[in-house]
């Protein structure tokens, strides 16, 4: 639940200070800061919920690339909220 609560107010602050995290990324992926200069991420997500994920999962069984369809409620967890 803690992890679940830091990652969320992570990706909120990051959202609000895009400018001022690049050189960080920069760093941490391991390339010039300047790469990142022009770069603008669409828009963020801070949660997930199972209709976010459930076309996805649905396709993965349409493709065979999982054996068959399941609520994708089954696989979040909703301890972060």
């Amino acid at each position: 639940m803690k992890f679940n609560r830091a990652m969320r107010e992570a990706a909120a602050y990051v959202a609000a200070h895009e400018d001022e995290t690049k050189p960080l990324a920069a760093q941490f992926a391991g390339f010039d800061p300047a790469t990142l200069q022009n770069f603008h991420p669409g828009q963020r997500a801070l949660s997930l919920g199972p209709a976010d994920l459930q076309p996805t999962i649905d396709l993965a069984a349409r493709f065979k690339l999982i054996p068959k369809v399941f609520p994708a409620g089954d696989i979040i967890c909703d301890c972060g909220h």
